[in-house]
């Protein structure tokens, strides 16, 4: 669909209709959101009155050394670290003046005005935070100094800095116009669509000569209101290590389609209610699915493709829901944690590798691996094993990979249970409780992978595993514990999800107490590709609190994780702000 311009289409369209969309405006404030809108950034220096400006930046200054600080969203880029204070966790009565500058009548305005969308500043829309800005001196790349557009239709970013930014210290630069989704615009992403349609668009400079566009970099005054259309093509300059910047910043990010004061509106009612009981009539369902495939495939065999960032070929079942999404997608999701699994393998060149989980094999069949290597796969599902049968022909190391239908557990077993979830075949479990009620039950056998193994003389090596079990991770790893502890190196990625494991039966902290016990490094990834060292006491009060975690934690046995851990996380991070 997007080779016939869908996807550029739809960013014409959403630029439209928010130019449409009728919104008041304060007459005060016309000037700087018509320059704004031209632009696509703005700048305001000395917004707040001295008084204010200091007894915000000493408030926030207080928050951030006490001992109860807030807990962070932590953003990794490459050496920089990103950290976002959310003020709504704080008592507003701790940060009077900041709530000052968060509720000041132009920068409602001018953010009403430009999101033409009418919401309260204390309410759930987007983020509103202390951010910091950290940089770092390992050398490793920071991909936000790359220029970018964070998304096809308008949405803005505002920052009022609290001390000056020097181009040490790493200040946005924008393009300004860069915004305006005009022919040539529109031309790239169209260019973009039809390639690798990557979430966070790269600009190249070629690009930025065809358009007549050109960099600003925003050095400002402490005390300066910036607001930028993250639309447009900006980037984070390149600071010197050991500078830090502080600033307030919101965001917001609303649908461009459909924006209603009232989220009960009956015009929204409606339209969804008519999308999910379409999408219950199979018969359209279908044909949808069918065309929609032809045209993004460009072939009538719509149960193959080349993944995305990779040279092979996945064979999945597009009537199945999760197999129809990894085919539109080309099986493009989760690309932090696939490139963690790239760079694992080719820096480590290991001589086992183990898929545990593998549902449709977009990690076990994507790359290249080492000779000599075994691969060994392990999936329940005996719907998906003729598929994977399929997929493993296809791939130059076939003679290598094993494929193994069975449950992985902590014992060998003929007769498991295991719940198959027809709504969406990621979600199929061992493990009863969070599935939905459409379930298809399969009894299986089930195996001890350390067993399997060592049966094969496949032990004491160097290793790369993944596991994905919704919830039956302790009994896995249970099952995989004498492999772990005697593996020379491995980096291991585990799914890890408390909600799925309470259900199990486990407790979510015999996972930790497990990994800690084999002495290795443990480091989590977030959605947002932000790798850090996992702070083991502050999981547990999570967890003592009830708290729901969902996690990719990346497992890491000394001595590897000292020599190559920061090589491989180099190349693994965001995309985006």
């Amino acid at each position: 669909m997007n080779l016939a311009g869908a996807q550029a289409g739809r960013a014409v369209l959403s630029h439209a209709v928010q130019w449409l969309r009728p919104f008041p405006v304060p007459e005060s404030q016309l000037d700087a959101i018509e320059t704004l809108r031209r632009d696509g950034c703005l700048i305001i220096r000395d917004f707040l009155s001295p008084v204010v400006f200091e007894n915000a930046r000493s408030e926030v200054m207080r928050v951030l050394q006490a001992q109860d600080a807030p807990t962070p969203t932590i953003h990794q880029h490459g050496s920089t670290t990103v950290r976002q204070y959310d003020v709504r966790s704080v008592e507003s009565s701790r940060l009077p003046n900041t709530w000052k500058f968060f509720h000041d009548e132009r920068l409602v305005a001018l953010i009403q005005g430009s999101e033409k969308f009418r919401f309260d500043m204390s309410g759930p829309q987007g983020l509103r935070a202390i951010e910091t800005v950290h940089q770092g001196d390992d050398g490793s790349f920071d991909q936000e100094t790359e220029l970018h557009s964070d998304i096809f239709f308008n949405t803005h970013k505002a920052w009022l800095y609290l001390e000056d930014v020097t181009l040490a210290r790493a200040p946005l630069v924008f393009v300004p116009g860069s915004h305006k989704m005009t022919p040539g615009r529109t031309w790239y992403e169209y260019k973009e669509s039809i390639g690798s349609n990557d979430s966070s668009r790269r600009i190249t400079t070629e690009e930025l000569d065809t358009l007549g566009l050109s960099e600003k970099i925003l050095a400002v005054k402490a005390n300066t209101l910036v607001v930028a259309n993250t639309c447009g093509y900006h980037r984070r300059l390149k600071g010197e290590p050991g500078n830090v910047r502080c600033a307030l910043h919101a965001s917001f990010r609303l649908n461009p389609f459909w924006r209603s004061d009232s989220p009960d509106s009956p015009i929204q009612n409606g339209l969804t209610v008519a999308r999910q009981r379409a999408k219950n009539i199979p018969a359209l369902r279908h044909a949808y699915q069918k065309a929609s495939l032809v045209a993004s495939l460009r072939s009538m065999k719509t149960d193959r493709f080349i993944m995305k960032d990779s040279q092979h070929t996945l064979v999945v079942d597009p009537h199945e829901p999760r197999g129809f999404n990894v085919l539109m997608g080309r099986a493009s999701g989760q690309p932090h944690t696939k490139r963690l699994w790239r760079e694992a393998i080719r820096s480590l060149q290991p001589q086992l590798v183990l898929d545990i989980g593998v549902n449709w094999g977009e990690y076990l069949f994507r790359e290249d691996y080492p000779k000599p290597c075994t691969i060994v796969g392990v999936e329940a599902s005996r719907t998906l094993m003729p598929f994977l049968e399929k997929s493993r022909g296809l791939h130059p190391d076939q003679s290598r990979i094993h494929l193994i239908h069975a449950l992985a557990s902590d014992q060998d077993s003929e007769d498991a249970t295991f719940y198959v979830d027809k709504e969406w075949s990621g979600r199929s479990s061992a493990v009863r409780d969070h599935l939905s009620d459409n379930v298809r039950v399969e009894h299986v056998p089930s195996i001890s992978v350390d067993r399997w193994l060592r049966g094969r003389h496949l032990q004491s090596l160097d290793l790369v595993f993944k596991i994905d079990v919704e919830g039956f991770e302790v009994k896995v790893l249970a099952g995989l514990k004498q492999t772990i502890a005697s593996a020379t190196r491995f980096l291991g990625i585990v799914e890890f999800n408390s909600t799925a494991l309470k259900q199990a039966g486990n407790d979510p902290l015999d996972v930790f107490s497990f990994l800690e016990a084999e002495t290795v490094q443990i480091f989590s990834c977030d959605r947002n590709g932000s790798i850090v060292p996992f702070a083991s006491n502050e999981w547990k009060k999570l967890a003592a609190k009830q708290e729901d975690i969902e996690v990719d934690l990346i497992v890491v046995k000394l001595p590897f994780g000292h020599e190559l851990f920061g090589q491989i996380s180099q190349s693994v991070g965001p995309e985006k702000h």
